[in-house]
């Protein structure tokens, strides 16, 4: 878990066709974490949405840095479409390692589109990073100081406050959705996270963790997880929400077998959830295997849309060659 966060390079990134069936392999690598922060191969972005409109740049909050506040901004996508009932909305973070990455990230550009086709809206935040030099407010210096104790973080981590001030602006933004719905034609009873690589790492501690801290957020559906971490695997309890997993069974950056025993957790408490092995691949996707990666990103959009409309999810194990 502390090598995981060490994490020094998390970007994440995608496309799409049909995936195997076949079971995830049970043995994992022992990676080693990278030691600098690199950007995650991405998939083609496929230019702005059709049909779909663009609301960028509009502040959700401010957060606190040693040189004084700064504006926190996040972009919206709708449909089209003239609003007449609140739509299913997807809230995305992007990748980055806590140090680099953006709301425009690649996969906007590839996940956007895809999402406004479906009727949803599309949020990307940006977060402060470690250039920001973030401080944080008692509540999460709280939340910090619990992790430092139970030994999942290393005191005086160069990333520190970068990691737990992307948490609190992560639920300063789902506040301010909530806040907002009504303006922006959201539908946060029909929300889902979904999270790339440092991106997930935010999206899991505030789905499934920060409920232990007592700490308010609109619940999600689902959670859409490619390559990351939930901190304490045991924080994950009996009738929160199921999520998909997307991991490179080579993954150097977060070890593989961080999902495996994220798996064996919601095993233990009954929270279902779709297991996917992008094999060969590493932290992010295989630029070189256009398949797997317009594969690994049609089971994720099929995972979201049946979990925001009342499909039927896929659940289990599954190998994406």
């Amino acid at each position: 878990m502390i090598a995981a966060l060490a994490l020094s390079a998390c970007g994440g990134d995608e496309t799409a066709p049909p995936v195997s069936t076949a079971p995830a392999p049970s043995p994992t690598p022992t990676p080693t974490p990278t030691p600098t922060p690199t950007p995650t191969p991405a998939p083609t972005p496929t230019g702005s949405p059709s049909g779909a409109r663009l609301l960028s740049d509009i502040k959700y909050g401010e957060g606190a840095t040693s040189t004084g506040s700064i504006d926190l901004l996040l972009d919206i996508y709708q449909p089209e479409a003239t609003c007449t009932a609140p739509r299913p909305t997807i809230f995305y973070v992007h990748g980055g390692g806590f140090i680099l990455g953006d709301k425009l990230d690649s996969i906007v550009s590839a996940l956007a589109p895809r999402i406004t086709a479906e009727g949803f809206n599309f949020v990307s935040i940006n977060y402060r990073l470690a250039g920001d030099n973030p401080v944080l407010s008692p509540v999460f210096a709280a939340v910090g100081q619990a992790y430092i104790d139970d030994g999942i973080i290393t005191p005086g981590s160069d990333l520190y406050e970068a990691i737990m001030a992307s948490f609190e602006d992560g639920v300063t933004a789902l506040n301010w959705m909530e806040d907002n719905a009504a303006t922006y034609c959201l539908d946060m009873d029909r929300l889902g996270y979904w999270g790339s690589s440092a991106g997930t790492f935010v999206t899991l501690q505030i789905a499934y963790a920060l409920n232990q801290f007592n700490i308010e957020r609109p619940e999600p559906r689902f959670v859409n997880a490619w390559w990351g971490v939930l901190l304490r695997d045991g924080d994950l309890e009996t009738g929160e929400a199921p999520f998909l997993i997307l991991h490179g069974e080579n993954d150097q950056v977060v070890p593989y077998r961080e999902s495996v025993d994220l798996a064996a957790r919601a095993d233990e408490v009954g929270v279902p959830y779709g297991f996917y092995t992008l094999l060969g691949a590493g932290h992010g996707f295989d630029t070189s295997n256009q398949a797997q990666t317009a594969a690994a990103l049609q089971v994720s959009i099929d995972f979201a849309v049946d979990q925001l409309t009342g499909g039927t999810p896929a659940y289990g194990r599954f190998d994406v060659p």
